[in-house]
């Protein structure tokens, strides 16, 4: 999963509960893209000590979700596009896992997990989507946005709220 890797350049001992407190504890200024595994990505919303959002405005043209694990918190913070974290969800509700293979890596030392999936008709047959609504969401398979333009966003948004406060 794409996402934007913030660094932490101010410590807080209390939850940034807006954006103009994120702003100053993490560096928007320099994030980073970087791919994490959908196992990291879940526990940092499981555990989120910070999961915040921003909603659509000049500086940012989609919406953003910021959030951190408990664990993570001294480090980074995480932003995605919504819909890209959308677009899991919505490939894991229409997607039906066929084959399931596990083998031990000797050279990390760790079960790697392998699947395959097919498309399912479940939710057409349970009255939740027409068969076009799901082969609409199959089409956007593998289609997530490029985190460049989020960096940007961020980036221009927090020199924004800079100024509006000088």
């Amino acid at each position: 999963m794409p996402a934007l890797d913030v660094n932490l350049s101010r410590f807080r001992f209390s939850p940034p509960i807006d954006l103009d407190i994120a702003g100053e504890m993490y560096d928007f200024h320099s994030g980073k893209p970087t791919n994490l595994k959908l196992s990291f990505l879940i526990n940092q919303f499981v555990h989120s000590y910070t999961l915040l959002y921003i909603v659509p405005c000049a500086e940012v043209p989609r919406t953003v979700v910021l959030v951190t694990s408990d664990k993570e918190r001294l480090k980074r913070l995480l932003a995605f596009w919504l819909e890209d974290i959308a677009q899991l969800f919505e490939h894991a509700a229409i997607s039906d896992q066929s084959d399931f293979i596990r083998k031990w890596d000797k050279v990390k030392k760790e079960h790697t997990f392998d699947g395959k999936l097919e498309p399912s008709d479940r939710l057409a047959e349970w009255g939740f989507a027409t068969r076009e609504e799901i082969d609409d969401a199959i089409s956007r398979y593998d289609k997530t946005s490029s985190v460049g333009d989020l960096s940007e966003a961020l980036r221009t948004l927090r020199e924004a709220m800079e100024n509006y406060f000088d």
